[in-house]
């Protein structure tokens, strides 16, 4: 009986870890680790794995996140996914950090294919993770769920690198080149007495003004003057030889009346 039971549980156990094991559809995400700085927004793919032979019509991710460190700005659906019309499956609390996302594949997704595309938001300095919650569906044609955990991502968040703060460059005034200094002495120029020029000046001036119409004719009283003068003179040298002259042919006289008897 005892080993009976044990069957029986062992079958049991087989028959509910089957569909456990059979079930293995995941979501991923890509980068699933990195450093980001405070206040840079980055994206992360999300993507939907069946196992191989499983055909997945419809996908919800049910995601939690560290809203402390993360901040979830918008969501991307990729190509070939629907949206529900009513939008009642989607949701996100940057708050409480959860999103959740549904949509359908009609053409059935039976390998690796992105889901959509996530942009984060790093908000301040920590650890930061994101997490496909246990309420995630990946539900096949017969609407069962195929979904198992999945490993999720994980961030580093670091604060930007400090600005560097430059001291500014003292002013320096410019240095001039020492001006060099020569003692000159200034040429000493002779100038000649002003008193003739100006006697000729004044001499030209009284001529000038003393010339009289005569000088016209080609005769001035100027040269009259001087003509006179030369008379003078004659006249007086002429009349000394009149006298010695004289002297001479008396004194001849008496020489002879002298001795000539």
């Amino acid at each position: 009986m005892t080993i009976m039971k044990k069957i029986l549980y062992s079958i049991f156990a087989f028959a509910v870890l089957l569909p456990m094991t059979a079930s293995a559809a995941t979501f991923s995400f890509s980068p699933n680790a990195g450093s980001f700085v405070v206040g840079n927004t980055f994206s992360v793919a999300v993507y939907a794995n069946p196992s191989a032979g499983e055909e997945i019509t419809v996908a919800k991710l049910s995601s939690a996140f560290s809203s402390d460190t993360l901040e979830v700005i918008s969501f991307t659906q990729s190509s070939g996914w629907m949206s529900p019309v009513v939008a009642q499956f989607d949701s996100l609390d940057n708050v409480g950090g959860v999103f959740e996302k549904m949509a359908g594949f009609p053409a059935r997704v039976t390998a690796s294919r992105q889901f959509g595309t996530l942009t984060l938001k790093a908000k301040s300095v920590g650890v930061a993770t994101i997490t496909a919650k246990n309420d995630s569906m990946m539900l096949d044609t017969a609407n069962v769920n195929k979904f198992v955990a999945s490993a999720g991502a994980n961030f580093s968040i670091v604060a930007p690198a400090p600005i560097p703060v430059f001291a500014p460059e003292p002013v320096v005034a410019p240095v001039s080149a020492p001006v060099e200094t020569h003692d000159t002495v200034a040429p000493i120029i002779p100038v000649e007495p002003e008193e003739e020029v100006v006697e000729d000046v004044a001499d030209d001036a009284q001529q000038g003004a003393t010339t009289t119409p005569q000088e016209e004719g080609g005769v001035s009283q100027g040269q009259i003057a001087a003509a006179a003068s030369s008379v003078d003179g004659t006249n007086s040298n002429n009349f000394w030889y009149y006298i010695l002259a004289i002297a001479a042919i008396l004194g001849g006289i008496l020489a002879w009346r002298k001795w000539g008897k």
